[in-house]
């Protein structure tokens, strides 16, 4: 077997000029949702929608890790061209969708011939393929142009079929938890001085040494949760019918309507701006226009503050759960704060790298709070 080590990718790196995702490194088209018409209960997990309708439809699964790889950290810090392909015209309405999502405006249908399109779309750009940084799962080492064109790239993140093949530069990535594109980013982008840039924004606002004077922890009255990967998936969902749903774990709704039963305070944190956020505000059992604020982005550090004055809390009184690296800066300030700084079992590389952090057992959207809560309850 042929492996490709991270000093060969550092090298090819500077090469690239074009990131190419095939739409099978970022969703299984084979294994559609059926979801509808409002909201779906299925076993665990609850789906809620952005819009009501009255039938129930198809929907296909993209992970957001990847979205915020291709579009941050591509796209926006690394100013590089995206281009999405599919093979698959039965869920045009769906990519399309996910591509609106992730700002990007180059979606082809390669018809017949994937090479020969890379080549002339390479050729019309002004690169060659061999400047081409390709995820691609749809393509098969017994095919003789699929093999010429993962052998042409710079680097290939696809089918491990090809891992054997030492003509082809690929390279090992396992999608889980974050999906391709975000762990291709994980293993080769961090160290980037750019990207370090972009991270250190979310540090914004944080106060250098701790205020907390306390000896003992004082209880937790308030509990703070970002909301996509540490309520939910970390997934889009699109469905065929022009809607958006996020899944939502039951065990988790019914942990956070006894917190709040119980008389504590429960915020969300979101960098989004979505009717599905505010849904999910009112069912656990508070008021969105106090417990809630949306695109927060990398300002959350401040808004934390403004909660804690908001209900009169000190940090220390506080717990803040999330899983991405615009948790970054408000997890290490709860933390510093002498607050509890939590996070699923799934979250990224840096979040699980903050001194003091509690690791909870489950994953965002599978019981992540309702572990958060029992853990609190317990102190």
């Amino acid at each position: 077997m042929v492996f490709i080590d991270s000093l060969f990718v550092s090298k090819r790196l500077p090469l690239i000029q074009c990131v190419v995702v095939d739409m099978s490194s970022l969703c299984d088209a084979a294994h559609p949702l059926s979801l509808g018409p409002d909201f779906t209960e299925e076993g665990d997990f609850l789906y809620i929608s952005d819009k009501n309708a009255s039938q129930k439809t198809h929907a296909l699964s993209f992970k957001t890790y990847d979205g915020f790889a291709i579009r941050n950290l591509f796209q926006n810090v690394l100013g590089q061209r995206i281009l999405i392909l599919s093979h698959d015209t039965a869920h045009e309405v769906i990519y399309r969708r996910r591509c609106d999502a992730m700002g990007v405006s180059d979606f082809f249908f390669p018809e017949p011939d994937k090479w020969m399109f890379l080549q002339h779309y390479a050729q019309e750009h002004g690169f060659a393929l061999d400047h081409i940084l390709l995820f691609d799962h749809s393509l098969s080492a017994k095919n003789p142009r699929d093999r010429q064109l993962a052998s042409s790239v710079a680097l290939f993140v696809g089918a491990h079929e090809f891992a054997a093949d030492a003509a082809v530069p690929y390279v090992e990535v396992a999608a889980e938890p974050h999906g391709y594109v975000r762990a291709f980013a994980h293993a080769h982008l961090e160290s980037m001085e750019s990207i370090q840039s972009y991270y250190a924004k979310t540090r914004e606002g944080k106060i250098s040494e701790s205020s907390a004077t306390s000896v003992e922890a004082k209880p937790i009255r308030a509990l703070v949760l970002d909301i996509d990967g540490t309520c939910t998936n970390a997934c889009r969902i699109f469905s065929q019918d022009g809607r958006e749903w996020k899944r939502f774990c039951k065990k988790d709704l019914q942990a956070l309507r006894q917190w709040v039963d119980s008389g504590k305070i429960l915020c969300f944190l979101t960098g989004e701006c979505s009717s599905i956020v505010v849904r999910w505000a009112e069912i656990c059992g508070v008021d969105p226009e106090r417990h809630l604020i949306m695109e927060a982005a990398h300002l959350k550090v401040q808004y934390l503050h403004q909660i804690a004055e908001q209900f009169h809390l000190q940090l220390e009184e506080m717990a803040y759960m999330g899983d991405d690296v615009n948790d970054l800066g408000i997890l290490e300030h709860v933390a510093e704060q002498n607050g509890f700084a939590a996070c699923p079992q799934n979250a990224v590389p840096q979040i699980l790298k903050i001194p003091g952090i509690h690791l909870v057992p489950s994953c965002g959207g599978s019981g992540a709070c309702a572990d958060v809560v029992a853990v609190l309850a317990e102190r």
